[in-house]
């Protein structure tokens, strides 16, 4: 059995109500709980992980606390709860723009760890206040799942640098049973340096099938983008493509990405572009790529 739920303008004393409604199946292996934009604060959060408790046979979570007001290590009960349910493989988390801190995605990050069965995990912390220490706690805790087949984490808008970039190359290097990979990374100050250190880690997990990523709005300069695109060219299982494009990205300029010869998809999101003259640049460098099938746009 499965249940999802989605509220908006609940408050605590909502909260409260909600879980009055509920009818507790003790065999419930689903549950999702979308909860954006609802004022909840500690005492929500006590509530929701009091409730949680009862539910010890999931296999599927998603937890979507989205700008809420609990604070920057609040989510602390809940992530406790979920360390404790041995029999979760799928794990949502998004706690966007919620102000948490490195103490907070630790805390967070210590949890995860303990969920040795998960196999699919997304991660959303957008918006929040987490430097290269967060992302290094993040990395911990996703590669520490080591039957893990399904990541995508979005860090957009946080502060992590060269440092956290780093960190994260090192976490992914050990998840080697990874074969969908999606992260989002923009706005972090990170530099050639830094997203080189992420691809150098990205190229030890060689069963990636699935590769989606954006580094928009960070400080990545055309040399850059060509080893980015050196490094890429290594995923030796690699059939499709997704990144974020703007009008300054330069990884199709990339001869190893033009003359790859695994890539049979690529998907590229072109909302950041200002002009149709940049879309259809970027799809002219797309389609010189040697084995392409499938191009899509997003605009």
């Amino acid at each position: 059995m499965k249940t999802q739920n989605s509220y908006q303008n609940l408050k605590d004393d909502g909260i409260k109500l909600l879980f009055r409604e509920f009818q507790f199946t003790e065999n419930l292996n689903s549950f999702s709980l979308e909860l954006t934009k609802n004022q909840i604060s500690q005492q929500g959060i006590s509530i929701i992980a009091q409730h949680l408790k009862k539910y010890s046979k999931l296999t599927k979570l998603v937890i979507d606390l989205y700008e809420n007001e609990f604070g920057p290590e609040g989510f602390f009960e809940i992530i406790e709860v979920v360390s404790k349910m041995s029999t979760i493989q799928d794990l949502k988390i998004q706690l966007g723009k919620n102000e948490i801190n490195d103490q907070g995605v630790h805390q967070i990050s210590v949890g995860i760890s303990k969920c040795q069965n998960i196999t699919n995990l997304v991660l959303f912390f957008n918006d929040n206040k987490i430097s290269g220490a967060g992302a290094k706690s993040i990395a911990a805790g996703f590669s520490s799942c080591r039957l893990l087949k399904s990541l995508k984490f979005s860090l957009l808008r946080n502060q992590i640098k060269d440092e956290g970039a780093s960190e994260i190359g090192q976490g992914l290097m050990k998840c080697s049973n990874l074969i969908d990979l999606e992260f989002y990374l923009d706005s972090n100050q990170i530099s050639n340096q830094g997203a080189n250190s992420i691809f150098i880690g990205l190229t030890e997990c060689t069963l990636i099938k699935n590769l989606s990523f954006s580094l928009i709005d960070n400080l990545i300069s055309n040399e850059g983008y060509q080893i980015l695109g050196q490094q890429l060219s290594r995923l030796p299982n690699l059939l499709s493509l997704g990144c974020d494009l703007n009008s300054e990205e330069q990884l199709l300029n990339s001869k190893d990405i033009i003359n790859c010869k695994n890539i049979k998809t690529m998907v590229l999101y072109l909302q950041f572009c200002n002009s149709e003259r940049q879309y259809i640049y970027h799809q002219e460098k797309a389609l010189k790529i040697k084995r392409l099938v499938t191009l899509k746009c997003i605009f």
